[in-house]
């Protein structure tokens, strides 16, 4: 029987040492740490990121059996020949960061991928990952310690391959579901403009129409489609809206004559190129409906293969093909969209980066958590030029009335879409006391749709407010006037009174000895640029 090496997963352990545990929580076994399944079991060891980055190396022989995605993270499922399944995770959170393919045989050292999260997870068990998964927490035998495991095999030299025995096993088909690598491709050309005729697969990023865009989607996927709704019909066939699933298409006009196509993401929502002066977007299909749907039999095949597998008595099981499973993957609940239709309607739909949270065990608290992220208003900031030199007060709130697109001038696209109301609050200004001729530099922000989101910011606004009203406490009074301002005003010490002279007072005061009468005044009631002044204090 041949001997399989074993090895630890970053170069920085040594071949007889141990890794490092940072908190009681990441390493095997009972750990006092609750909340995962209901127990303290941790299923696996975790390697804190803050010692254990850079690449993370395969720990024994096999073929990579499945790459995939859950809860947030990708993982690589490498199967062993002598019964080991180990299966590294939370360490990647693209699939870029992994370096292997499915089928590839790995060796004792070889890069399995770059970490990029904040520790990465081995599990090690005898059985399938995806049969060892439904035992998640459960100390029950079927994971192993993995750091026992390295150790053992460091000091054996090895592990023997068990010889193969002969199991009872009979066949099935299993469909697996690929629509989430779809869905990935299909978003990666939301923003792209749309360009009337618009479909060169070289470079798609310079715009495309409803139908090149359909077709480069498919063109992605081998499947060669031409990039026009008419000639697009003899490649789909119809199917009724209740079997609508990733990878079908919404056609808008009847047989012969359509005019528009959208791709659908899922069976609620489409994703399509929408008309000149926009971008590629999502919608709900109920906002829009189509006149008919259809589906491509090869795109179908492509998201969801249909495989036979060879099933053992012992629940383990193999396919005809290295690059499947029989088992899926299991989730707390499948991906949704959340929106805010009210926004949506005043502003279009304008989607925002994928929220994944693995504290939320059902759909209806992940969606209050997801509403809480939303900003349903746009965040607006306006710097206003005053007419005035007066000194505004922080935090004092106007009404900001934004018109509708048909009330505007010229009727633009790129016009407000619908009429806003808000309140703004003065967040800053430059204010120039000294000089009337420039007036007052305002900035406003609608607190209600950004600061006031956050209680910490609006502390953060509150204490601006005070610092701008202590330092216009500190300046000095200036009154810019010929007559007394003690007299009918409260004047704090130190404020300054320049009293203004125009050139005949002044002359005039020339041919009385240089005397001036502070109550003169000038017939013309003129002023010019060289006047001056005579500062006193009040």
């Amino acid at each position: 029987m041949a001997n399989l090496g074993w090895g630890w997963p970053f170069p920085n352990i040594p071949a007889n040492g141990q890794p490092s545990v940072f908190i009681n929580g990441q390493q095997y076994g009972h750990t006092g740490w609750f909340g995962r399944g209901g127990g303290d079991f941790h299923d696996g060891f975790d390697f804190d990121a803050s010692r254990y980055n850079g690449n993370c190396l395969a720990v024994h022989p096999g073929t990579v059996h499945k790459i995939g995605a859950d809860l947030g993270w990708w993982y690589v499922w490498v199967q062993s020949p002598d019964g080991y399944n180990e299966v590294y995770q939370e360490g990647f959170t693209r699939r870029s960061d992994i370096y292997v393919g499915e089928g590839q045989q790995v060796d004792v050292g070889t890069p399995i991928g770059r970490v990029t999260g904040t520790h990465t997870h081995l599990g090690i068990s005898n059985k399938p990952i995806p049969v060892a998964y439904y035992h998640g927490y459960q100390d029950d035998g079927t994971w192993l310690n993995p750091v026992d495991v390295i150790k053992n095999g460091i000091a054996s030299g090895g592990t023997p391959a068990p010889q193969p025995q002969p199991q009872p096993q009979q066949t099935k088909t299993v469909t697996e579901d690929h629509s989430a690598e779809f869905q990935a491709d299909a978003k990666k050309y939301l923003g792209v403009p749309y360009v009337w005729g618009g479909h060169n697969k070289a470079n798609p990023w310079a715009g495309m129409d409803c139908s090149g865009y359909v077709s480069q989607v498919y063109h992605d996927y081998g499947i060669e489609i031409p990039a026009y709704t008419i000639a697009m019909e003899k490649y789909f066939h119809e199917i009724p809206y209740s079997e609508v699933t990733t990878g079908d298409v919404a056609f808008f006009g009847p047989h012969g004559a359509t005019y528009h196509i959208e791709l659908m993401l899922d069976h609620n929502t489409a994703i399509y190129e929408p008309q000149p002066g926009q971008s590629c977007m999502m919608q709900l299909i109920a906002q829009h409906p189509a006149t008919w749907y259809a589906r491509n039999d090869d795109m179908h095949n492509k998201i969801y293969p249909v495989k036979t597998v060879t099933v053992n008595d012992d629940d383990t099981s193999t396919s005809n093909d290295d690059s499947s499973s029989s088992d899926k993957e299991s989730y707390y609940f499948q991906p949704f969209i959340v929106q805010d239709n009210h926004s949506i309607d005043l502003w279009g739909l304008h989607p925002g980066e994928d929220i994944q949270d693995d504290r939320f065990k059902d759909p209806q608290s992940m969606e209050e958590y997801v509403r809480t992220q939303l900003v349903p208003d746009p965040v607006i900031s306006i710097e206003v030029i005053t007419d005035t030199n007066l000194a505004p007060v922080p935090g004092e709130e106007v009404y900001l009335t934004i018109p509708g697109k048909d009330s505007l001038i010229e009727q633009s696209d790129s016009t407000t879409q619908a009429a806003y109301n808000t309140t703004v609050t003065v967040v800053g200004f430059t204010y120039y006391p000294f000089d009337p001729s420039q007036g007052t530099d305002i900035t406003y922000d609608n607190l209600q749709a950004s600061i006031l989101h956050s209680q910490l910011q609006a502390s953060s606004l509150k204490r601006m407010e005070q610092l701008a009203n202590a330092m216009l406490d500190r300046m000095p009074q200036v009154f810019y006037t010929k007559k007394d301002p003690t007299t009918e005003r409260h004047v704090k010490p130190g404020a300054i009174w320049a009293n203004p002279y125009t050139t005949s007072e002044l002359k005039e005061g020339d041919k009385d000895g240089g005397q001036y009468d502070s109550g003169t005044t000038n017939d013309s009631g003129t002023t010019n640029d060289t006047s001056s002044t005579n500062p006193s204090t009040a």
